[in-house]
């Protein structure tokens, strides 16, 4: 995990209609940020960046990555804060709402999945000549992957399962 596993804590009120994130738990900082690095006031969505004691030191043999999203903190020299890709906003009593997200990823039965991931493994088939990558819902109304592909030659779907399954977790085949 990029950070400890408990970062924020609050009061649930089913009054309110909306589930906040919370506020940031002791010895940790949150920013809410546009493209620039500039700070969202109440209201105005942005980039949910962490700090503080709780963060990771990066990915683990991927210093690309870590340099991409463990960035320099401008408000406390020599510290790093934690790009989430979450987009939030504050309410008006300092609490975080959860919004989306700013990229690609998607969040499905509790895991974090990349879709451009899956896209780029379809595209290594030498049957597929485009792969797009999205959510639908299922049967049960749950979200669900699903990949749309442009084939060069016909080609039985079950294939492409079957050949994700060898460089995918499960969890991430459409």
């Amino acid at each position: 995990t990029e950070n400890t596993v408990v970062a924020t804590s609050g009061m649930i009120d089913p009054e309110k209609g909306t589930i906040p994130i919370g506020t940031a738990i002791a010895n940790t900082r949150f920013y809410i940020m546009g493209s620039l690095y500039d700070l969202s006031p109440p209201g105005v969505p942005g980039e949910l960046v962490i700090a503080g004691k709780g963060l990771a030191r990066g990915y683990w043999n991927l210093p690309e990555e870590t340099d991409k999203r463990f960035v320099p903190d401008p408000f406390y020299p020599g510290e790093r804060m934690y790009r989430t890709g979450d987009l939030v906003k504050w309410t008006e009593d300092g609490e975080l709402i959860y919004l989306g997200r700013i990229d690609h990823q998607v969040n499905i039965r509790g895991f974090r999945i990349e879709l451009s991931e899956i896209e780029a493994q379809l595209l290594t088939l030498d049957s597929v000549k485009e792969a797009v990558v999205t959510t639908v819902k299922d049967a049960g109304d749950h979200d669900a992957l699903a990949a749309y592909v442009i084939t060069k030659n016909d080609t039985d779907t079950e294939n492409f399962k079957e050949s994700l399954k060898r460089t995918l977790p499960e969890y991430m085949v459409p």
